[in-house]
């Protein structure tokens, strides 16, 4: 690897390609996730096709966690912005994956009209993801050399 900054994690050139790629896949991850949980939410209720929306969302979500930790040469746990954007990320995270399971087990009752409460309680976890991308993008995206 060739250091390109003084000593810092994620200061080598294949670090940059980590932090692209997981950018990349944070890219995926909001836009599926956005399909998926306004899909639910306007359709009153699981779809098949909202539901894989969630699920492609939370797979991208999960590279995207694990190509920046392969960037910064782990998860950040420095004091301050570091383990907070970690800790809140990881609950961000797994409140799409309940979205996720919720939505799938909704499905076998969609064709009953059974699941209103699943497509007001799906926004909440997507308006959470979308805050925690927008402060990640404006705190963090520019940062990493």
């Amino acid at each position: 690897m060739f250091d390109v900054g003084p000593g810092r994690k994620g200061s080598t050139v294949e670090s940059k390609y980590y932090f692209m790629l997981g950018g990349a896949a944070s890219l995926v991850a909001l836009i599926t996730y956005s399909i998926g949980a306004i899909g639910v939410f306007r359709s009153k209720g699981a779809s098949r096709t909202a539901v894989i929306f969630l699920w492609v969302g939370f797979v991208a979500d999960v590279v995207t966690t694990g190509l920046m930790a392969l960037g910064n040469s782990g998860f950040d746990f420095s004091p301050g912005i570091g383990i907070t954007h970690t800790i809140i990320g990881f609950i961000v995270m797994a409140g799409m994956l309940a979205a996720a399971i919720a939505a799938t087990l909704a499905l076998p009752k969609a064709r009953e009209g059974a699941t209103p409460a699943i497509a007001r309680w799906v926004l909440v976890p997507w308006v959470a993801w979308v805050l925690m991308f927008i402060w990640a993008a404006a705190s963090r995206g520019g940062t990493r050399s």
